[in-house]
């Protein structure tokens, strides 16, 4: 055990990934409410990008890259009540007993809502399986972290890009 302990020491320090602050969502919904994929995507990565921020997820809770339904985010786990969604996460590396937990999403009224944007991604989704990963793409294959991670790359890139080109304008 202390030679485990030694080894983790003595490895290359782990890179830290930096949250997203309220205004950079903002930033990004407003990248996607223009339109950068198609509106399906762009609707589904709404509806990731507000519930992780505001459920406090895990990436990998929402989009796991070996789904199982038993373990992750389903159809049939997510409730719709008049002012809240509700998302039964089954299991969770915070979780110490694995027993579950409802994750309770308000409306909020603002661009980053996340009641808005589920609403909005569930109409557009076509699974009638309540077993299927409920963050499904276009082609009903489960939306993977590697995919979040390569679309909210893009997205930043974009959001960079559009960033320059005014700081460019207003130079000139």
């Amino acid at each position: 055990m202390v030679l485990k302990g030694a080894r983790r020491l003595d490895s290359l320090p782990t890179k830290q990934c930096k949250p997203i602050a309220i205004d950079i969502l903002n930033k990004l919904i407003g990248v996607l409410r223009c339109g950068i994929f198609n509106s399906y995507l762009d609707t589904l990565m709404q509806a990731a990008l507000t519930t992780a921020f505001w459920g406090f997820f895990r990436s990998d809770e929402l989009s796991p890259d070996k789904f199982s339904s038993r373990l992750h985010v389903t159809k049939a786990d997510v409730y719709y009540d008049i002012n809240c969604i509700i998302i039964h996460l089954k299991s969770s590396k915070t979780n110490i007993q694995r027993r579950g937990v409802n994750i309770r999403l308000y409306k909020n009224g603002s661009i980053n809502c996340a009641v808005h944007a589920l609403n909005c991604f569930t109409l557009l989704l076509n699974s009638n399986n309540h077993d299927s990963p409920f963050f499904l793409l276009s082609n009903a294959q489960a939306f993977t972290r590697r995919a979040f991670i390569f679309n909210l790359r893009h997205l930043l890139l974009q959001l960079y890009l559009s960033q320059q080109r005014s700081n460019v304008e207003y130079l000139f």
